[in-house]
């Protein structure tokens, strides 16, 4: 491991000649310092950009509720006195996790960030006090952030559960994120600004920000669970999209996902509940389940309602059970509950109880709810996997998905951008209903139906339903006609190749002009709606284009290849 360079070495030693400094400090401070090559790394990087300049004991926070504080204007990390260990020159915990908490602060605080306008800015004096006045105003999150911070992921051991603070990127509607791949916990920076950069008020609020990062730590700490589900999901679909049979149903990987999404949201919606609890019995230790309904945040309306009995006052929910100083142990019962009152709530486009309060708006599109926030990424991984598999690159499987018990909607999705790579769309059939009914994923992540929702265009107005109608007897119903137009179409007649076209009985019979395509129906049977036979239409379209185009790939892949050469030795 690297040792402290000389800027950071400068630091300890100005550290050393502070009044009130003991010999046995200096040394614990050294030995944090030097202990864990992230923290060391960060303050060696962090010293030689002139960042930090020195190291001063913080006796009137001495407290052991406090990860410290950083002065940016004069470079300074305070340190409680109370993270010192007061009986030998042993480095205690506390202070390796305060001191690796302050070296991802004092990045943080020198960092840049892009800003709703595109422009790039400095993470200000006023987004790093916010920050830290924050995390001291809460125990349990002074309590949680060491552990984080100190606490190595499972799934992935040379790392901990937390590493670093950044922005969020503008534009994605979230109270904060946590990034596993990087293990970052990222924060809007209108919520850390008391004022914006112009002048303007921020959005800064101590309440909502501490619900917020409590929120973010306890992701980290999910992250292996979170990992696992991940990994049984991938397996999963593999051995969906290796099936013989043409329908693939991805419903259970797809619902065994989601449950593993809620139930990590859930278990970090009760961390945030008790960081903020411990923030509001800090300022006040008698707090009651109706002060907490009045703090200034709305996230406490997951938690409390109003008294059916006396409408003035507020309580818990009744499914929850809450501990004697109202926080709430991650049990099972209260993780459903919460996933039932946080987790679930509907998006603001699908609102149907005038109850909710609080729908959902989140993601690029700010329309979004959990479900299909995070159903997007999965969906894309079945499509590929779906698109790897023998009869999908056939085109004949059937990619299945029960949309309305899993709570997807194509619309939202696609809002949120579905990324199919290359492909323009991908067919899949709901089994909300029976017989499950054809639709399409069409691909908007980027381009110029970016974000945007594609619905199924009526199949109706296009060539081959144009012909056939100025064919078929004048007052054939629209049923009739998209189901003659199906048959035709899975028969591999297009629009300009009706040969004949002849009622023979009661069936319809239809030629093409190209040999050995034909069509027939039964005119005795009721036609299906024209809707359902039209997004059948466009399905069979897909498929068939989607066939065509690796034809072609076959085929000028093999005239490209010559004979292979080899040199001898």
């Amino acid at each position: 491991m690297s040792r402290p360079n000389h800027q950071l070495e400068a630091a300890v030693h100005q550290f050393s000649t502070q009044p009130g400094v003991t010999p046995d400090q200096v040394s614990q401070l050294r030995t944090a310092v030097a202990a864990e090559s992230k923290t060391l790394d960060g303050l060696n990087t962090a010293a030689a950009n002139g960042h930090l300049n020195g190291f001063a004991l913080d006796e009137a926070r001495g407290t052991q509720n406090s990860v410290g504080q950083y002065e940016k204007s004069s470079g300074v990390v305070s340190l409680p006195a109370s993270a010192f260990s007061s009986s030998s020159a042993a480095t205690g915990s506390d202070l390796a996790a305060t001191v690796r908490v302050q070296s991802m602060i004092v990045a943080f605080s020198n960092s840049t960030y892009v800003d709703a306008s595109g422009v790039q800015q400095r993470v200000s004096s006023d987004m790093s006090a916010n920050l830290q006045s924050t995390l001291n105003g809460s125990p349990a999150l002074v309590r949680e952030l060491r552990r984080a911070a100190m606490t190595p992921d499972a799934a992935a051991p040379d790392h901990y559960a937390l590493e670093h603070f950044a922005v969020l990127r503008p534009g994605l509607a979230a109270g904060g994120t946590y990034d596993g791949a990087t293990h970052t916990m990222n924060l809007p920076a209108p919520a850390l600004m008391t004022r914006s950069g112009n002048g303007s008020i921020g959005k800064f609020d101590v309440n909502d920000l501490t619900f917020v990062i409590g929120h973010e730590i306890q992701h980290g700490f999910n992250r292996s669970d979170k990992v696992r589900v991940v990994n049984e999901f991938n397996a999963s679909i593999k051995r969906v999209a290796a099936g013989r049979g043409n329908v693939h149903d991805y419903t259970d990987p797809m619902q065994h996902y989601i449950q593993g999404s809620r139930e990590d949201e859930s278990k970090a919606e009760i961390a945030g509940w008790n960081a903020l609890v411990s923030r509001q019995k800090k300022l006040k230790p008698g707090t009651t389940l109706n002060d907490m309904a009045m703090v200034s945040t709305s996230r406490t309306g997951d938690f409390v309602e109003r008294d059916p009995q006396s409408p003035m006052r507020s309580i818990g929910r009744p499914d929850l059970a809450f501990n004697a100083d109202l926080t709430l142990s991650q049990t099972p019962s209260n993780i459903e509950a919460m996933g039932k009152h946080y987790f679930d709530r509907p998006s603001k486009d699908y609102v149907t109880e005038k109850s909710i309060e609080r729908p959902m708006a989140l993601g690029d599109s700010h329309a979004s709810d959990y479900a299909n926030y995070y159903g997007r990424w999965p969906l894309q991984e079945i499509i590929a996997a779906e698109a790897s598999s023998t009869l999908g690159r056939k085109g004949v499987s059937e990619m299945t998905i029960d949309m309305g018990t899993i709570g997807l909607k194509e619309d939202l999705l696609e809002r949120e951008g579905m990324d199919l790579g290359k492909r323009s769309s991908w067919p899949y059939f709901d089994s909300t209903q029976l017989p499950s009914a054809p639709h399409r994923f069409d691909h908007t992540a980027d381009g110029v139906n970016k974000n945007r929702y594609l619905p199924i265009e009526a199949a109706a107005n296009g060539p081959l339903h144009r012909e056939l109608r100025k064919l078929l007897p004048e007052g054939t119903s629209e049923d009739r006609l998209a189901q003659i137009a199906l048959a035709a179409k899975q028969g591999g007649i297009e629009a300009g190749q009706i040969r004949t076209l002849d009622v023979q009985g009661d069936r319809l019979m239809m030629t093409g002009e190209i040999v050995g395509t034909r069509a027939i129906v039964d005119l005795n049977r009721a036609p299906p709606p024209a809707q359902e036979s039209n997004q059948q239409f466009q399905a069979t379209e897909q498929a068939q284009q989607q066939m065509m185009q690796e034809q072609q790939a076959q085929a000028q892949s093999a005239q490209q290849s010559g004979p292979v050469m080899s040199m001898g030795g």
